[in-house]
């Protein structure tokens, strides 16, 4: 099971533990119930941004999301970060570690090149699963570049 599907499973357990309704999570991120409902049953990819806002409302710790052993009482609560700068510090750090160039990114995960420098150099809202792709390529689990190292 990938992290994308484990992030969608638990969100919709956190979603219900916190007795929330999809109305009300609408209510609280102002991302639309219908796409909330589709993710939660892994038929929809969702951006970086809105899916910190979706772990914010539900107060859980956004990285703890994506984990196998999700424990819905025994979790942080959410923690302000800025995700995709983490994201963007710690994948440069491989690059430099691995000698890499953002160009072999693109080519390992198959991705455009200008979109990898617009999600390094922060300027997109980038799709988890575009980050997911980015980790692999490293051999990381996307929550493991989402942290600080």
């Amino acid at each position: 099971m990938d992290t994308n599907t484990i992030f969608q499973q638990n969100l919709k357990a956190a979603r219900e533990f916190r007795g929330l309704s999809l109305v009300r999570l609408q209510e609280l991120t102002g991302y639309n119930r219908q796409a909330i409902s589709t993710l939660e049953h892994a038929t929809h990819d969702i951006s970086l941004g809105n899916a910190v806002k979706l772990a914010k409302a539900l107060n859980y710790d956004f990285p703890s999301l994506f984990s196998r052993s999700f424990r819905l009482d025994k979790t942080e609560a959410y923690q302000e970060q800025d995700y995709l700068a983490l994201f963007s510090q710690n994948v440069q750090r491989l690059l430099v570690k691995r000698g890499w160039h953002q160009y072999s990114i693109a080519v390992k995960a198959e991705l455009d090149t200008t979109a990898v420098n617009k999600i390094l150099n922060q300027k997109v809202n980038p799709k988890l699963s575009t980050l997911t792709r980015i980790a692999a390529v490293f051999g990381k689990e996307l929550p493991e570049l989402l942290k600080r190292t």
